[in-house]
């Protein structure tokens, strides 16, 4: 397994590879929920077991994830990464500057706490 830790104390990513990463995931993510649905409206999750079984451990693994990490987090990774929203739609709940140090601190929590 990948521990983002050690990732990003060893090679330094920044803050951009950070949030790239995590977008990464969040839209495999999606990817899997929409697979999940697809094979379960057509009836053919018997026919293809271990590729739902994968989908549905990885969405289970970031949902997990994001149950435990801070409320700050959650809105964030949610609203920013998981949810194609408003580009600005942090300003109902945050300033801009907030927001930025806030973003950078979800996305670390959020990584560590896969620890993929």
């Amino acid at each position: 397994m990948l521990d983002f830790r050690k990732v990003n104390k060893d090679m330094s990513l920044s803050n951009c590879q950070l949030r790239n990463i995590t977008q990464v995931i969040c839209e495999n993510y999606r990817y899997c929920k929409r697979k999940m649905e697809s094979m379960e409206n057509q009836n053919i999750v018997s026919l293809n077991m271990n590729e739902y079984a994968d989908a549905k451990e990885y969405v289970r693994s970031v949902d997990r994830t994001l149950q435990d990490c801070s409320r700050d987090t959650q809105l964030i990774i949610t609203k920013g990464f998981l949810m194609n929203n408003d580009p600005v739609w942090y300003l109902e709940y945050f300033s801009r500057n907030t927001f930025y140090r806030l973003r950078k601190k979800a996305v670390l929590e959020f990584l560590r706490g896969l620890r993929i």
